[in-house]
């Protein structure tokens, strides 16, 4: 038996019962406008909400990226758009039907996660109750935070406390206002044997980041991996712009991971982020991790990290809605 036969037969009743509405929701959302409005109808009805949503995160892209006049026109055209979608919905009498179906898709997306959800719940860090600190070290950056360091007298405060104290002195900072009204370098990333050519930009992160959604873009549940996430984002128009919310599905977004990353430039320096903070770095600029090289302090009570969303993986769900109860066997599946 296989890995993915024997994480089915794992399947509880629950989560195959789930894996079905989901199935049956999404089955509903796309029939419902056939069924009532027709087909030729209904396609007219997806074209035009296509068209009308094209519309809107195009107006958003040109409003963010453009000043004065052009950014007035943008924003009129985001808010235009989807009012132009509802009031052309409105006449054809057919907003309740597009209600429903968004209402059966939302159905799905909930029973869908819920049912695959076991799956995406990681394996947590060991955690460990310890002494307090006997000769405590700390890092400060002075200017991160708004330069919060030296605004507070955190530095003098901490040794007070008997805490040695160690400044982060950083490389030449970057004028980030200048930056953005020039043309940067030509990026190369480079994560294992996977190369990204001309990259706009580059995330490098100490392990993957989560990629249920974009929410999930922001979270990793374990830093201990030793492995590098690598993010990189190329968008050449406002189409691909507007793509880039669907987070790594987008055709906009690479996504890579390694244990080492380089990222080079036709420059001899490069404009890097780290941390928030904006500095100059001389190319290339290389990025390697260890696994498990650093012990951190965290309080006991503490908010806790919610657990990533599962992407929504169709296929396993319909192999978990034909899981034969009971045997822990699969349907063949022929597709």
């Amino acid at each position: 038996m296989t890995t993915g036969q024997q994480a089915l037969g794992r399947a509880t009743v629950a989560q195959r019962w789930l894996a079905r509405l989901a199935l049956v929701a999404a089955a509903a959302a796309v029939l419902v406008a056939p069924v009532v409005a027709g087909l030729r109808q209904s396609l007219a009805l997806v074209l035009v909400g296509l068209v009308g949503l094209a519309l809107t995160m195009a107006g958003v892209w040109w409003a963010l990226t453009n000043k004065g006049l052009v950014r007035g026109l943008a924003v009129a055209l985001a808010v235009a758009a989807p009012l132009t979608v509802l009031v052309l919905y409105t006449r054809a009498r057919l907003t309740w039907v597009v209600l429903v179906a968004l209402g059966l898709l939302a159905l799905a997306v909930a029973a869908g996660r819920a049912a695959l959800r076991r799956d995406a719940i990681p394996e947590r860090m060991q955690e460990y109750d310890v002494a307090p600190p006997r000769r405590p070290f700390l890092i400060m950056n002075p200017r991160s935070g708004g330069g919060k360091v030296t605004r507070f007298g955190l530095k003098d405060k901490a040794e007070a406390l008997g805490a040695t104290v160690a400044l982060l002195e950083g490389p030449q900072v970057v004028d980030v206002g200048e930056l953005a009204r020039e043309q940067g370098p030509r990026l190369l990333a480079r994560a294992g044997n996977a190369t990204v050519e001309g990259p706009q930009a580059v995330l490098v992160s100490n392990n993957v980041y989560g990629m249920g959604d974009i929410a999930g873009l922001g979270r990793r549940a374990r830093l201990d991996r030793g492995n590098l996430g690598v993010f990189a984002v190329t968008v050449a128009s406002a189409v691909q712009a507007a793509g880039l919310v669907r987070g790594t599905q987008s055709r906009g977004v690479t996504r890579l991971a390694g244990r080492e990353v380089v990222v080079d430039a036709d420059a001899a320096q490069i404009p890097v982020g780290v941390d928030g903070e904006a500095l100059l770095l001389d190319t290339p600029v290389r990025c390697t991790i260890r696994p498990a090289a650093l012990r951190v302090r965290v309080p006991r009570h503490r908010p806790g990290v919610p657990d990533p969303k599962p992407i929504m993986d169709w296929k396993r769900l319909r192999q978990m809605a034909l899981t034969m109860r009971g045997t822990g066997q699969a349907t063949p599946d022929h597709g």
